[in-house]
């Protein structure tokens, strides 16, 4: 309580409130940027947002943020963990070609092709005639991207999108 203490008593309704939303956006990433350090930050912002709330406000402003606070979070849960969200986000399409070392050999760096699959970060290119597995090197490739490979390492071929 010395913390809310040494926080001006005149404090903006507004400013708890973007507090407290701000705190529930941060909640809400943590379910897709998984760490800890964004969720923590975001659960600190909240709490803090409705201690304020009751303190400075009273009981019935801070019973509202509290309640919908946990609304907000428990429909941020619900759309989460629905099946529907995953199969958006998730690679659906199997990789059932393996290469051999002579299509490796036609492959070489600097040649280009277009994604046929997301990668995230392993998914489909097909260069040429050719339908080979492939793999970004640290981000998220859409489908129908042009891509360029950066290096073959063994049978890994590491591509990046091309920018003209």
């Amino acid at each position: 309580m010395q913390i809310i203490l040494l926080l001006d008593r005149e404090m903006n309704l507004t400013t708890i409130i973007l507090l407290i939303i701000a705190g529930l956006i941060l909640l809400l990433l943590e379910l897709v940027i998984p760490g800890g350090v964004v969720g923590t930050i975001g659960g600190i912002a909240t709490i803090a947002g409705i201690i304020l709330m009751y303190d400075i406000y009273g009981n019935l402003y801070g019973t509202i943020s509290l309640v919908v606070s946990l609304i907000v979070c428990g429909v941020g849960l619900y759309f989460f963990f629905r099946e529907k969200t995953w199969q958006r986000i998730s690679l659906n399409d199997t990789i059932d070609k393996k290469l051999n070392k002579e299509e490796i050999e036609t492959l070489k760096p600097g040649m280009r092709g277009h994604t046929i699959t997301k990668c995230i970060p392993a998914g489909k290119a097909k260069f040429g005639d050719k339908i080979v597995e492939v793999h970004s090197t640290s981000e998220m490739i859409y489908p129908d991207t042009e891509v360029e490979i950066i290096r073959i390492d063994g049978n890994k071929i590491i591509v990046k999108p091309f920018k003209k």
